[in-house]
């Protein structure tokens, strides 16, 4: 990896960093995301907006795609089986995980956001996002 590649990786690391939020702390706002305000329609209802990634987030997935990350599969069944007895959240299969178990993560991380708005963000700031970028960062031999 020429040092143009470790250079733009490790800025998204410190954003990435950046974007963890501590237990019991008052969510900042986030460089990589931000929920645009609720607008209340004519009729009085209330319409949520979805949230809207920064371009720098999208940096982040383009740079994880450029590199074989985030590839598509039938991710259904893998997920089922992979994560039945460890839920994803724990995190103990982040120190072993190769590329082909990160990819399928990161793309049903990808995927799932389009039915759960939010559910990046949420990782950005629990630092689970953070952990699996760490690793791939690690299997790159960057870190």
């Amino acid at each position: 990896m020429n040092d143009k590649m470790s250079q733009e990786a490790l800025k998204y690391l410190g954003l990435l960093e950046q974007s963890v939020i501590p237990a019991g702390k008052m969510q900042p706002k986030s460089i990589l995301y931000h929920w645009p305000e609720p607008k209340t329609l004519s009729n009085g209802a209330i319409q949520s907006p979805y949230i809207v990634y920064s371009k720098e987030m999208a940096n982040i997935w383009q740079w994880l795609r450029e590199r074989g990350y985030v590839q598509p599969f039938d991710y259904v069944e893998w997920m089922r089986e992979f994560f039945a007895d460890t839920p994803i959240t724990e995190m103990n299969w982040i120190n072993t995980a190769d590329k082909e178990v990160l990819s399928k993560v990161l793309f049903c991380i990808n995927r799932y956001e389009r039915f759960h708005d939010g559910l990046c963000a949420s990782l950005l700031n629990n630092g689970y996002f953070l952990k699996i970028y760490h690793r791939i960062l690690v299997l790159e031999g960057i870190l």
